[in-house]
Parts: C-alpha cells; sequence; structure tokens
C-alpha cells in the first residue's frame, strides 16, 4: 500500500517488504506495477517481490522508495502536517491536475 502514495516518509526503524510470497497470495494489488516506477530498479523489485525480505528505511531512503527518514515519528509527523498545510493552501484545481501519474 506503501507504494500508493503520493509523499512517503517515514522513521529511521521503519521496514517495508513485498510479503505475498510469504503467505501465498500474488502481489495484484497494483505494488508491482508501481513499485518498478518508483525506484527505477525491475531486478531489486524482483528480489524483493520473489524473496519477501525486508527492507530498511536507510535502504528505501537510498532507492527513492521514501523521499525522507526521520530520527522520531514525532518529527515526522510534524513535517508531514506542514506539507500538508501547504498543499491544502493551494489551488485545489491546480494540486488536483498536477497528480504526477
Amino acid at each position: 500500500m506503501t507504494s500508493a502514495c503520493d509523499i512517503r516518509y517515514c522513521t529511521h526503524d521503519a521496514f517495508f517488504s513485498i510479503k505475498e510470497v510469504d503467505i501465498g497470495m500474488a502481489a495484484d494489488v497494483g505494488t508491482l506495477q508501481r513499485f518498478p516506477k518508483i525506484v527505477g530498479n525491475d531486478s531489486l523489485v524482483r528480489e524483493f517481490a520473489l524473496t519477501g525480505r525486508n527492507f530498511s528505511a536507510s535502504e528505501a531512503s537510498k532507492i527513492g522508495f521514501v523521499s525522507r527518514t526521520f530520527d522520531s515519528r514525532a518529527s515526522m509527523m510534524s513535517l508531514a502536517l506542514d506539507v500538508a498545510k501547504k498543499i491544502a493552501s493551494k489551488s485545489p484545481v491546480a494540486i488536483q491536475v498536477s497528480g504526477l501519474e
């Protein structure tokens, strides 16, 4: 689900994974379509999808999956709310048509 977010932040202790393979499901909710576009590395995406291995906040930042990592949840939430307020102050039409697909 994280790959469906427009802006992705996390704390330094977060981890991510594509776990469907571990529970016997197909990753069919769009992750495998979005993830390669986000990180730009099909081989790495296949590794995550086929092994179900966790990747750290540091690795997520390095590959471009998250735009920022934070030391604390409070600092992350503070910035996220500031960014949300800034976005909310803009023209709704401009924001809607700027939904970079």
